[in-house]
């Protein structure tokens, strides 16, 4: 695949196909293997044999049944199955519940581009640790459940008072998780959350006026997208996983306070 996203084939040399999908490549195969079944067996050379094998190997593939590589079920890909769409679903609404909440409470403590704060972290370097910072940018991308079960990202770009020009002097920081959010059994603890027990700040001087997200955050799915990409049904928590490890209850839902267990 180039650059542009155009994909190239690798037998004809085409635009917008693969050698699987080449046409070109299809009829080769056929009329080499055409070409072989007809020579007696025993005058059949190795290319012969080879090109046998892979017309018939691709003829099977073709024939056997499919299966999701999400559940192992047959008969629907991973695109189609209804179980990794109960799964997700179930995982984006705490995600949506989450970014809601999180909106809510920088709104509180007034948190915003403009608005000055203190570092509050036990690594806060000594240099900046008692000067006040400018808050210069927040990194929505950081901000998720998926993320933020175990730990917030710094998030929150600021630069100290005494030098708001120097790109060095640029830092991240994160704030700490209220305790009222209705967070679930598998929310890591404070004790536990080491990026904001380190980088943790404290506003000082809020910005009036609510701030807003980018647009299309509060509903984005792409980080829920990515995080079942590579994931399979048997981790999901059912009665032959118990694992905590796996599981995935990190906010408490209004209409399901338990985890959704599905077979």
């Amino acid at each position: 695949m180039s650059w542009s996203g155009t994909v190239y084939c690798g037998y004809c040399r085409g635009k917008g196909h693969n050698r699987r999908g080449c046409e070109q490549y299809k009829k080769a195969l056929k009329e080499r293997y055409d070409s072989a079944i007809q020579t007696p067996e025993d005058e059949r050379s190795y290319y012969d044999t080879i090109a046998i094998e892979r017309w018939e190997k691709r003829q099977q593939k073709k024939s056997a049944p499919r299966s999701c590589t999400y559940c192992s079920d047959l008969g629907h890909n991973r695109r189609t199955c209804e179980k990794l769409k109960v799964h997700m679903e179930h995982v984006l609404k705490q995600e949506f519940a989450f970014r809601k909440a999180f909106v809510e409470h920088i709104n509180e403590i007034g948190l915003n581009v403009g608005c000055l704060i203190m570092p509050h972290g036990d690594n806060t370097r000594k240099q900046i640790r008692n000067i006040p910072h400018l808050v210069t940018g927040i990194r929505w991308e950081e901000i998720t459940i998926i993320s933020a079960r175990e730990s917030f990202n710094r998030f929150v770009m600021a630069r100290p008072v005494t030098d708001l020009v120097s790109d060095r002097q640029l830092t991240g920081f994160n704030i700490h998780p209220p305790e009222h959010w209705p967070t679930g059994a598998q929310w890591t603890p404070m004790a536990s959350r080491w990026q904001e027990q380190y980088y943790g700040l404290q506003v000082v001087s809020g910005m009036p006026g609510s701030i807003e997200p980018p647009a299309g955050w509060l509903e984005n799915t792409s980080d829920v997208k990515d995080f079942f990409k590579d994931r399979e049904s048997w981790q999901w928590p059912s009665e032959n996983n118990a694992s905590d490890y796996y599981k995935c209850n990190w906010w408490l839902l209004e209409e399901n306070q338990e985890l959704e267990e599905s077979a």
